[in-house]
């Protein structure tokens, strides 16, 4: 729980959703106390839960017990969003934020979820509500997710995007070598 994940913006989102929603919160870091106190303050006792830090081992259940994936990054310090591909590959609808980095390079905005404006809690509630509100879409959105993740991000696509970039760049002729 780092500032550029943006965690303050959500709970600042969260009166405004539907009020049988629940956000829970995996993880720890400098910022829980004060987010903690956030979410209070804001009255969400009831809608809103720290679990703390999770293993590796329990996540796969924990996104499978939810509906929607929300990573409201506010800073480029969120380079890419691994979360965003484990939340995908279980079939989640995400939300995200446009924050010139990977985020939104991950989810395609109206196709495996929604990309909003970083540091809008009023974004983040307006998407959170047309998913809660459209069970078809999320089901459509969390597939089409999945299908991103199998098709351009498993281990083996990866390697063999890197492999790729490795050998297009020993075919290109050295600079150096010019120089020579």
């Amino acid at each position: 729980m780092r500032h550029y994940k943006g965690i303050d913006d959500l709970l600042r989102a969260m009166p405004q959703t539907p009020g049988d929603t629940r956000l829970r919160l995996a993880g720890d870091g400098p910022k829980r106390v004060e987010w903690e106190a956030l979410s209070k303050s804001l009255g969400l006792d009831q809608r809103v839960s720290f679990l703390g830090r999770t293993r590796d081992e329990a996540l796969p259940a924990l996104y499978q017990s939810a509906d929607i994936f929300v990573l409201p990054a506010n800073s480029r310090a969120e380079a890419f969003g691994t979360v965003l591909l484990e939340a995908m590959a279980s079939g989640l609808p995400c939300i995200t934020t446009e924050v010139n980095s990977g985020t939104s390079y991950v989810v395609e905005n109206e196709v495996t979820g929604l990309v909003v404006s970083p540091r809008s809690p009023d974004a983040l509630a307006g998407a959170i509500k047309r998913l809660t509100a459209d069970p078809g879409l999320r089901v459509s959105m969390g597939a089409a997710g999945r299908a991103r993740v199998l098709q351009n991000f498993t281990v083996d696509k990866m390697i063999q995007g890197v492999e790729e970039t490795y050998h297009l760049a020993l075919a290109r002729p050295s600079r150096r070598q010019d120089k020579l």
